[in-house]
């Protein structure tokens, strides 16, 4: 099966807004006893906090016949409404995460030392400590920048005016089509360069989801030629940036399980954004952001805990 990139008819999009600077300061992205605390800077505290496990639950190899994933993927969320799509790259090898993470660690330690220098008044030995990390941590934080990067995303309607239900199958897969052509193909011809391998991801429907279902299939049709993944929907309910981003306490709050999923993934994403900085358009109403967010965290659900249910998608 080939990896290339597919080509495009479409030509690029004009007015692509720039990316966005990522938040500097402290982060929060596990909380740490006072002794433990150190200064972090933006990306450099996600390998601290959303590395790789050990021993993925389902390794996406096993599905997809890769010993290594991609770095870059296009992420659908499916549906005709609200379909979106998320293009980014994302760089979880554990081996890169593993030495990140050791080298972060090492920084936090000589950081929390000089901290407790500080506290007993020793202003000299704190001040060689932190200039001795500077330099570490400078150099750390610009490579976790790189590890995930959002290119670009949109939510669209593909039937404007026409209620779901109404929308005849050909209609609704000949504007999915057309999408397909004149907005996700040029973005990728413009974000990913040439000869990097793209992993397609398409989020599973339901049997009873017959609309979504048939964006789905045929999203796999369009994709025939390219890596294509059938991922699970819940797989993205695992990742958490932050205590506070983790599934169970939007789960408490919503009634339904579609507004904790949204809400879920549109807060870890909106983290990710601050963090490591975005290319995505800004999206009008800002709900419509979710969906896209929907297509991030599938793609890192996906790298950290495999397919889910793989076999039985069809």
């Amino acid at each position: 099966m080939s990896t290339k990139k597919p080509a495009t008819g479409g030509k690029q999009q004009a007015g692509k807004p720039k990316p966005v600077k990522r938040a500097g300061g402290p982060s929060a992205f596990r909380k740490a006893s006072p002794a433990q605390q150190a200064p972090q800077t933006g990306a450099l505290a996600a390998a601290l906090s959303i590395a790789p496990p050990q021993e993925p639950a389902t390794p996406v190899e096993v599905f997809t016949g890769c010993k290594a994933p991609p770095k870059w993927f296009l992420s659908f969320d499916c549906a005709t409404k609200t379909f979106a799509f998320c293009l980014g790259r994302v760089d979880l090898d554990p081996a890169t995460w593993a030495a990140l993470r050791a080298r972060a660690l090492a920084a936090r330690e000589v950081l929390r030392r000089a901290g407790q220098c500080l506290a007993a008044g020793q202003l000299a030995l704190a001040r060689r400590l932190l200039d001795s990390a500077a330099p570490l941590v400078g150099a750390l934080d610009v490579e976790t920048a790189a590890l995930i990067h959002a290119a670009d995303g949109e939510t669209t309607d593909l039937v404007p005016g026409v209620p779901d239900k109404q929308i005849p199958t050909v209609k609704r897969l000949r504007a999915l089509a057309r999408h397909v052509k004149t907005r996700v193909l040029p973005a990728v011809e413009a974000c990913v360069p040439a000869g990097e391998p793209l992993r397609v991801l398409v989020e599973n429907q339901m049997s009873y989801g017959v609309q979504n279902r048939a964006i789905m299939c045929a999203l796999v049709a369009l994709f025939a030629e390219h890596d294509v993944v059938i991922v699970g929907p819940t797989l993205k309910n695992k990742v958490a940036t932050c205590e506070e981003g983790r599934y169970c306490h939007f789960a408490a709050k919503y009634a339904a399980a579609y507004g904790a999923n949204k809400a879920h993934a549109l807060f870890n994403f909106l983290r990710l954004e601050a963090l490591f900085g975005t290319a995505i358009p800004a999206t009008r109403p800002a709900s419509l952001r979710g969906h896209i967010a929907d297509g991030l965290m599938q793609i890192l659900g996906h790298l950290l805990y495999g397919t889910e249910n793989a076999v039985d998608h069809f």
